[in-house]
């Protein structure tokens, strides 16, 4: 009888070491081949939000004069087409990865912008093939400026970063006012009482 109860529960013992065993590989192979997502990655609007065209403005206001007998011609598309160095994009979010991470993400692709902008100014939305085939291989200015005679010249935006809060942003523009006569610009903006503002503006490159 002592000899059976011995055995029983050598057996059980070693049951109960393969069950464990079994457990560690299980969660082991789990967490190999099955990383978790960060939790940092964030969640990209897959259309312009209203908060972007009012940063949009600010931006617009500073680039040009918002006159009613001026023209604003801006790209139809959001396009980050010059990519600024994440070292700059980190500098410009005053050393926030989060603020850094959502503009990179945002401008993984293009998005359509429509006429939401708050502006004087008359807003005309064309796309970059049409802007294209206005100014030709020779990017001729003169043909762009007789097609739109009040133009300032012709804009590209990115889509906006935001920190959590929303109460700073990045956002970056390329501007085209003629051959070798262009320059993108980084953008750090605060808001205050409901305003955005530019708060520091970088120079990325000029033509």
């Amino acid at each position: 009888m002592d000899k059976l109860q011995v055995t029983s529960n050598s057996s059980l013992c070693s049951f109960r070491t393969f069950a464990w065993l079994l457990l560690i590989f299980a969660l082991t192979a789990c967490t190999i081949f099955n990383p978790a997502i960060p939790a940092t990655t964030p969640t990209v609007p897959m259309q312009v939000e209203v908060e972007e065209y009012l940063v949009y403005t600010a931006l617009i206001k500073s680039l040009y004069t918002d006159s009613p007998a001026l023209q604003v011609i801006l790209n139809d598309h959001t396009e980050l087409s010059k990519i600024a160095s994440a070292e700059k994009i980190t500098e410009l979010g005053q050393g926030s990865p989060a603020i850094a991470l959502d503009f990179q993400h945002r401008n993984l692709q293009k998005y359509p912008l429509q006429d939401h902008l708050i502006l004087a100014a008359i807003l005309i939305l064309i796309s970059n093939e049409d802007f294209k085939k206005i100014i030709g291989p020779a990017l001729n200015a003169d043909s762009f400026y007789a097609a739109f005679p009040n133009a300032q010249g012709f804009l590209t935006l990115s889509r906006v970063g935001f920190n959590p809060a929303r109460t700073q942003a990045i956002a970056y523009s390329a501007e085209w006012k003629g051959p070798l006569n262009g320059a993108g610009y980084l953008y750090f903006l605060v808001k205050t009482n409901n305003q955005w503002t530019i708060q520091t503006k970088i120079l990325d490159w000029i033509s």
